[in-house]
């Protein structure tokens, strides 16, 4: 019975082997299948300066066209042309109109195409840039996990941090990305992680995913990450509404209530800013919450 560590097409090879020629028993099959894995390995260019090349040619064929429709216009309103009729597109027996030939079909057909390039186009952009963090998994993969495996020339799209996008971005609050971080490592000081952590908020890899075990792919389980983000913002939330009531029952002196008053109102923007609130929603809820603090201050004067 095959690992479920071990590509499929590989039978009988052994991971010795597999690591000494990547390219032949790993290659695009398996790369493919990691990529497709979680929407974080999915990334590719988008080709900004190719895409704004091509429209721009398809720009400049159309307004050819459309200075080719104005100069025919000019021809037959001039005085010394024969009288034709401007206002219809019913052709004319006794004289053959160009215009019909452009109106009809050719610009249509470039039209068509420029307008369905666009739009493409346009979708591909509003995904936005790739996060730092996924251009380095997949980096990591191509270059350190399976340094051989993908064609080194085929493998440089990586690099072009700029022009890179994900398929499917996943949309992550900053609270979320805050836990992924300690759980999972990727600052100055905490560079591996908590252990336990990165266990509990780690899933498997799905079944069809090649994914030997000194490859160090972890697969986010993203329900339970926004559970524990959720239920943790909440908790900070009701700390924020009942904790000044205590504490500000407790102090006396006016400025030391301020004080209190002052660093709650600041410390509840920053976790209205750590979750998905906008920021004039946060500073509208900031300002209400002011209001309240203000209003129990001023009671238990």
């Amino acid at each position: 019975m095959d690992s479920p560590h071990r590509p499929s097409s590989a039978e009988n090879v052994s991971p010795d082997e597999e690591k000494e020629k990547p390219w032949k028993y790993i290659g695009y099959k398996v790369f493919s299948r990691w990529v497709a894995s979680d929407p974080s390995f999915f990334v590719i260019r988008r080709f900004g300066t190719l895409n704004a090349r091509v429209a721009l040619s398809l720009q400049n064929e159309i307004v050819q066209l459309e200075e080719r429709l104005d100069h025919l216009d000019k021809f037959y309103s001039d005085r010394g042309t024969d009288d034709i009729h401007n206002g219809t597109f019913q052709p004319f027996s006794n004289v053959k109109d160009d215009r019909l030939e452009l109106v009809r079909r050719t610009l249509p057909e470039k039209l068509a195409t420029y307008n369905s390039f666009l739009n493409g186009y346009s979708q591909l952009v509003s995904r936005g840039p790739c996060k730092a963090d996924d251009i380095s998994l997949v980096r990591r993969w191509l270059r350190i996990i399976r340094p051989t495996a993908i064609d080194i020339k085929e493998a440089e799209y990586i690099d072009h941090d700029d022009d890179l996008i994900s398929i499917h971005p996943k949309m992550k609050s900053p609270g979320r990305n805050f836990l992924e971080r300690v759980a999972f490592g990727g600052g100055r000081f905490n560079r591996n992680g908590i252990p336990w952590l990165r266990y509990w908020f780690s899933r498997e890899a799905p079944k069809n995913i090649v994914s030997l075990r000194n490859e160090d792919t972890v697969w986010p389980n993203d329900q339970r990450m926004e559970k524990v983000s959720s239920v943790v913002i909440s908790i900070v939330g009701l700390a924020m509404l009942i904790g000044p009531l205590w504490i500000l029952n407790a102090v006396k002196p006016i400025l030391y209530r301020l004080a209190v008053i002052s660093s709650f109102i600041v410390i509840f923007f920053v976790v209205l800013a750590v979750t998905r609130s906008r920021l004039y929603e946060a500073l509208a809820a900031t300002a209400a919450y002011s209001a309240v603090l203000v209003v129990f201050l001023q009671f238990n004067s």
